[in-house]
Order: structure tokens, then C-alpha cells, then sequence
């Protein structure tokens, strides 16, 4: 081998050793700077089935629902009145164009009322998430921790019955693996003030049913209505 060759094979060499020992004194090299974890999506979930927010979810519902059934009616009888004319009535087209018009009407309010109560979802669940991220930077600078990941725990992923369900539970997990006792969702869940899900839980089993049944209460993993 020439002179030449064995003295780029060389830097080549102690470059190589360089960056091996450069990339293992990062690795283990400790910033001080402390992670937990919470999971956030279970708070959010929790937050959204408060009164505060379900109350105004199941009133918007309720609200479109009357206005949609009132409608219906409205169609209902002008196609009995149509049904009830005798054929060849001049009156019969004007009333036909009626029913097409209330039917075109409640078509486009249904779509509307959609749209509409999927903003309403779409705007709590932005305001509540906005809550849980200012008491998880409340919680983390209380217990010092300079970074929190948004994980949800377990590998659980309760009904998810489709390939999209359980990539979306896989996605909302994005660390892998935790300590356990860096996980932060309990603090936050106090935080917010509420209950933690068995406590919850044991209240809704105690509320009688109109049946007189004890009803089973919502699982925090649950998604929020």
C-alpha cells in the first residue's frame, strides 16, 4: 500500500473514532432538564362531558331537532293536502311547488344544523385543550419538569374496531415507553379540578336509571359525545 493511501485511511479512521466518541458523549450526556408525560386526550375527553360543555351540546341538539321535526310536519301535511286534492285541481301544482320547496328547505337546515353542531364540537374541544396545556405548564414548572409529552398511557385501545381507529390510538401515543412515575395526568386532572374517572365512575353507579337500575358510568377513555 502506498504512503499515500495509509495516511487517508488514517484520518479516515480517526475521523470515524471522533464521531463515534462524539455521538456517545451526547447520548449520555445529562442536560438536567427533566420529562414527563400526560395524557391528554383522556383530559380533554373528560373536560368535554362536564356539564359546562355537554349542557350546551345536548341544548344546540335539542334546539335543531325541534326545528328539524317542525319541518317534517310542515311537509307531512301539505303531502296529505296534495294527496287529498282531486286531480286536475289548479291549486295542485302551486301546492306541489310548495312541498318542494319545504323539502329542499329541510335538506339544506339539516346539512346546516350538521356543520354547525360539528363547530360547536370542534370550538370546545379547542378551548378545552387550551386549558389542559395551561394546567400541564402550571403542573410542569410546579414539579420541574422542563418538557411534557401529550401520551395517552396504556396500550389499551378499547373498542377501536378499524384500521383508522387504532392508528389514530397508535398516533396519540408517540412515546413508546415511560416512566410511569413521570406521568403527569393525575396532577393535571387535579389541576382542572376533576375527579379522577373511578371516582366518577362509582358516582354514576350510584344514580338509579328511570328504571330503577343502576346505570354504568362513562369510562374516562371513552370518546366525548
Amino acid at each position: 500500500m502506498r504512503a499515500l493511501d495509509r495516511i487517508v485511511l488514517l484520518i479516515l479512521g480517526v475521523g470515524v473514532l471522533a464521531m463515534a466518541l462524539g455521538f456517545r458523549g451526547t447520548a449520555t450526556q445529562d442536560t438536567g432538564e427533566r420529562i414527563a408525560s400526560a395524557d391528554v386526550l383522556s383530559l380533554v375527553e373528560q373536560l368535554l362531558r362536564t356539564d359546562a360543555y355537554a349542557d350546551v351540546r345536548i341544548a344546540r341538539e335539542t334546539e335543531l331537532i325541534e326545528a328539524m321535526q317542525g319541518m317534517q310536519l310542515e311537509i307531512q301535511s301539505l303531502s296529505q293536502q296534495l294527496q287529498a286534492m282531486q286531480p286536475g285541481d289548479p291549486a295542485g301544482q302551486q301546492l306541489y311547488a310548495q312541498l318542494q320547496n319545504k323539502q329542499l328547505e329541510a335538506q339544506q337546515f339539516q346539512q346546516t344544523s350538521l356543520e354547525s353542531f360539528q363547530q360547536l364540537g370542534a370550538d370546545q374541544a379547542k378551548e378545552v385543550y387550551a386549558m389542559v396545556r395551561e394546567a400541564a405548564q402550571r403542573v410542569a414548572d410546579r414539579e420541574g419538569f422542563a418538557y411534557v409529552f401529550a401520551n395517552r398511557s396504556g396500550t389499551d385501545m378499547g373498542a377501536a374496531a378499524s384500521l383508522t381507529a387504532v392508528t389514530q390510538e397508535i398516533l396519540a401515543r408517540p412515546m413508546a415507553v415511560g416512566a410511569d412515575r413521570h406521568d403527569l395526568t393525575s396532577l393535571i386532572r387535579a389541576e382542572l379540578g376533576l375527579p379522577e374517572p373511578n371516582a366518577q365512575d362509582a358516582e354514576a353507579n350510584d344514580q338509579p336509571s328511570d328504571d330503577g337500575s343502576a346505570e354504568a358510568g362513562e369510562s374516562g377513555d371513552q370518546p366525548a359525545p
